[in-house]
């Protein structure tokens, strides 16, 4: 963390402080208030048991927001109610459980879909990804009925 310096970056750093905290007006040209900026080097994630990875600060600056989680919700509802049986198939043959007696979608982001499977072993989570990211949740649906192609495939 470091002071904002003056010029640009100084505007630029006022300006996302106001935009983010209404009442700063207030109180963000007082001598006694300093604006800070956070210069990130490097990004751990760590999203559970075997999902974590880590990016430099230039790629997580670079990173873009995925265009298809917060639009999920409808598409996961969808799978879990008529679309049961795929998503077993999916586990099967892309999930790496073959034993698979009952799977559920849990999310649905750019990359794939999160499945909760049950075995006769107990349940497991399994990731299915896309042949290539989407760049919208308009693609969601093309993308989901390629992975059902894909796990019925003799």
């Amino acid at each position: 963390v470091a002071e904002v310096p003056t010029g640009e970056e100084l505007a630029a750093a006022r300006q996302a402080h106001l935009s983010a905290v209404a009442s700063a007006k207030y109180y963000i040209d007082y001598s006694d208030f300093t604006l800070w900026v956070l210069r990130v080097k490097r990004v751990r994630w760590v999203g559970g048991y075997g999902r974590m990875d880590s990016a430099t600060g230039e790629a997580y600056a670079a990173a873009e927001p995925d265009p298809v989680a917060p639009h999920a919700a409808g598409a996961v509802a969808h799978l879990n109610a008529d679309h049961a049986d795929t998503l077993v198939a999916m586990a099967k043959v892309l999930g790496g459980y073959p034993d698979t007696v009952a799977a559920t979608c849990t999310g649905a982001d750019r990359y794939g879909l999160d499945l909760r499977v049950t075995t006769d072993r107990g349940v497991a989570y399994t990731r299915i990804g896309y042949a290539a990211p989407l760049a919208s949740a308009d693609e969601l649906r093309s993308a989901a009925v390629e992975l059902a192609r894909r796990a019925r495939e003799p």
